[in-house]
């Protein structure tokens, strides 16, 4: 971490070198990323009241397609946070990012045309149930491979933000992440894909996202050729796995000063570096001294800088800063006592500690994201006559947690508790809504819409903070890389429970509510 990069000063952040902010190239190309990353399931869920009245009739489809989209991001994540590090470090991070990119998008694009063709295909007559397992299949794989392609080019945007300047590529990002939703929306506006949509229609909406599928993966492949930003953060990051795993060979071949016995006789007094056979020969500005040979078997013997006396044995003291010790006592107490030896931290032990700086963000992360995907299957049973409400409160929800993420380089908090504090009111306003579904607060549609707004608009605003905040704590671009593969981990968790926990309450709520299909 820290220390690793006061000593090796050209291992620092790549931002030392290249001395610029992002350009207009790397912010368009970020944002189509983006926008690919979360298009082709941003559609599938759009059409709500084509799969939940008129394939299926069933509200509670819009559940079923939420589950089969975010739970598969559980197990995405936490093989991403397991094997990321190690695949970089085997292929390079730019071989590694090239081959996600080219399978996650020509992946999430195939499924996108296949959709019309197969299970999302309207046949008049045909109810459908015969295709819904096909349909749950095929969305749960465009989930598992968007929360891959989530997660690798969040961890891709969290180096090219410099230090000490606004995260506007991590701004970029949320924003296209969330403005994939306005993108479907115009989409099924010029499609005309609405509540009984022609097979002609239905197919230019897929295909219209496959389009956008396809596209991002060409952003990617523009930035990664034409953008020094990139370059550069991409080279200092295989720089410092190349020098991580350098340190980690010397270490396996260099025998180790025991901490406990060379801390007692010389304090704080930083000894040279020692090379495999020999101990470090430490002069002595008043006398001759000692130096230990460290023999193949451990045993050591000792001789004298020119008074022939073995040092260890006797009862002579020594003094450094006017200070005075016991050399033979103490020496005779380290030979009985286990060495303990000044090792660098295992990458369990920095996680956990990159883990404690940023918990308030972790967690933030995870509340808010809990809110926001708890309310989602509840669109359908807010008591409205008008059979688009669902959709629009979707829409609603994309359009006002886009607006919300670019004012954080506006109003941008700069203190994780009051981020964290943001979140817990978000999940504690989740009670109102209830209280409206269940016909006490009898709102009507334009309140509901006005009220799921300001909700999303608070949640793009929190996660948005939370994700530009929590990278920024550190220079090193793995630590940065972490740091994204947390808050994802928390995102993604908060993702399953939420859907877990809004299935038994659905259940619950459809038996006391009634469905209104037009």
């Amino acid at each position: 971490g820290n220390r690793h990069r006061r000593h090796n000063p050209e291992m620092r952040s790549f931002t030392v070198r290249v001395g610029g902010s992002t350009t207009t190239l790397e912010h368009v190309c970020v944002f189509f990323i983006a926008v690919g990353v979360s298009i082709g399931f941003t559609c599938v869920l759009s059409a709500v009241n084509y799969f939940s009245i008129t394939l299926f009739h069933n509200r509670m489809e819009f559940l079923y397609l939420c589950c089969a989209v975010y739970l598969p991001s559980i197990p995405a994540t936490v093989l991403q946070f397991m094997c990321d590090r190690t695949v970089d470090r085997a292929i390079g991070s730019k071989m590694s990012y090239g081959l996600r990119s080219f399978i996650y998008f020509l992946t999430m694009g195939s499924i996108m045309v296949y959709l019309p063709l197969g299970p999302a295909k309207r046949r008049i007559g045909d109810p459908g149930w015969h295709r819904q397992p096909h349909l749950l299949i095929a969305v749960t794989i465009l989930g598992f491979f968007s929360a891959l392609a989530y997660g690798s080019f969040f961890q891709l945007v969290s180096i090219l933000d410099q230090k000490g300047e606004k995260k506007i590529c991590t701004a970029i990002f949320s924003m296209g992440y969330q403005g994939a939703g306005i993108i479907a929306m115009f989409l099924s506006f010029w499609t005309d894909f609405k509540t009984n949509p022609s097979q002609l229609q239905t197919k230019a909406f897929f295909w219209g996202a496959a389009f956008f599928e396809f596209f991002a993966g060409f952003a990617y492949y523009i930035l990664a050729l034409k953008s020094d930003i990139f370059l550069y953060a991409i080279t200092a990051r295989d720089e410092e796995a190349t020098e991580y795993l350098s340190r980690q060979a010397s270490r396996s071949v260099t025998p180790k000063i025991p901490k406990s016995a060379v801390q007692r006789s010389y304090g704080d007094i930083p000894l040279p570096k020692i090379n495999t056979t020999f101990s470090a020969y430490t002069p002595d500005s008043s006398s001759a001294e000692t130096t230990r040979l460290v023999s193949a078997n451990g045993r050591s013997r000792s001789r004298s800088g020119g008074d022939g006396m073995d040092r260890s044995n006797s009862g002579r003291s020594t003094s450094r800063g006017g200070g005075r010790s016991s050399m033979g006592k103490e020496r005779k107490e380290s030979s009985l006592q286990p060495q303990s030896y000044e090792e660098e931290p295992s990458e369990l032990e920095k996680d956990w500690m990159i883990f404690k700086q940023v918990a308030p963000c972790v967690i933030a992360i995870f509340l808010n994201i809990f809110a926001s995907v708890f309310l989602l299957p509840f669109y359908p049973f807010f008591p409205s006559a008008w059979r688009r409400l669902p959709q629009i409160l979707f829409f609603t929800k994309l359009v006002c947690d886009t607006l919300g993420r670019p004012l954080t380089l506006i109003f941008p908090l700069r203190n994780q508790i009051a981020i964290l504090i943001l979140s817990v009111l978000r999940v504690g306003s989740l009670f109102v809504f209830f209280l409206d579904m269940l016909g006490y607060l009898d709102w009507d549609a334009l309140s509901t819409v006005l009220c799921v707004g300001v909700f999303s608009l608070a949640s793009g605003f929190v996660g948005t903070s939370a994700y530009q905040f929590a990278p920024a704590q550190f220079d090193s671009s793995f630590e940065k890389t972490q740091v994204a593969n947390m808050l994802n981990l928390s995102f993604h968790f908060a993702v399953g429970a939420a859907l877990l926990s809004s299935a038994f309450v659905t259940n619950w709520l459809n038996e006391k509510t009634t469905f209104h299909a037009g």
